[in-house]
């Protein structure tokens, strides 16, 4: 059965619910607690639920952010804890969540521009991102732009400022975070050989298999969407030429 997405306000989650997220997370986390678990819920916004019939299959958690930046009013949306059990990779349903997501708070508020700030302890999220976006930081190919640095440094030390550590972009939280169990914990290496994105992952973030988070970010707009993410949005299919719509 084809997994089904659907993105619920956190005050809106049934206890049962919330109680289903935390062990399905602590099935490929270790290191996982339920007080803190419920804490770092309790502070987001939304959930992306992703339900395979009656069973939860997956869940992606987001933080709707305002911030003023050197003069500049942005919102920024922050993901936090997200898991999809194994036996459902390969599902579109997380990205197109998450991209319909992205695409309402954008088309709401068209004045005022749109970031999304990832923390990256495993390759696989990492990889979200040249899924979803032409342009990303950090990356393998292009340095991190001065503005995009100051901003990711901005955003990483007000959300972190015990662990993060701008002078290498990571979130060290000194044995203290959630890290994946085999056999996640692991990146094959004829993946790293590869695929540039995973290696360069791999290298900007060694700790990642400790729990060290990889800070990254990207924005929303219509020009950074890669083919693939405007497939997946209505709004955006209705404007696009045939030839690309059925891509």
């Amino acid at each position: 059965m084809a997994l089904r997405g659907e993105t619920v306000p956190v005050e809106q989650l049934q206890t049962e619910e919330i109680r289903r997220m935390f062990l399905l997370l602590d099935r490929h986390y270790a290191n996982a607690s339920w007080e803190g678990f419920r804490e770092d819920l309790a502070e987001k916004t939304w959930v992306i639920l992703l339900k395979d019939g009656d069973e939860l299959a997956g869940f992606s958690t987001q933080l709707l952010m305002e911030t003023r930046f050197e003069g500049e009013l942005l919102s920024v949306v922050f993901s936090g804890d997200t898991i999809i059990d194994p036996a459902h990779w390969g599902s579109p349903e997380l990205q197109t969540s998450f991209a319909a997501l992205l695409d309402r708070l954008h088309r709401g508020r068209p004045d005022r521009r749109l970031f999304w700030f990832l923390i990256s302890k495993g390759f696989r999220t990492y990889r979200i991102l040249p899924i979803y976006f032409l342009d990303f930081h950090p990356r393998h190919d292009v340095p991190v732009p001065p503005w995009h640095r100051r901003l990711l440094d901005h955003l990483a030390q007000t959300k972190f400022p015990a662990a993060y550590r701008p002078e290498r972009g990571i979130l060290d939280f000194n044995g203290h975070s959630q890290y994946l169990r085999p056999p996640l914990s692991v990146i094959p290496e004829a993946r790293i050989m590869a695929n540039p994105h995973i290696r360069f992952f791999a290298e900007a973030n060694p700790g990642w298999a400790r729990g060290d988070e990889l800070a990254c970010l990207a924005e929303y707009a219509p020009h950074n969407l890669t083919p693939y993410l405007r497939r997946r949005l209505p709004s955006m299919r209705r404007n696009q030429p045939a030839a690309l719509q059925e891509g």
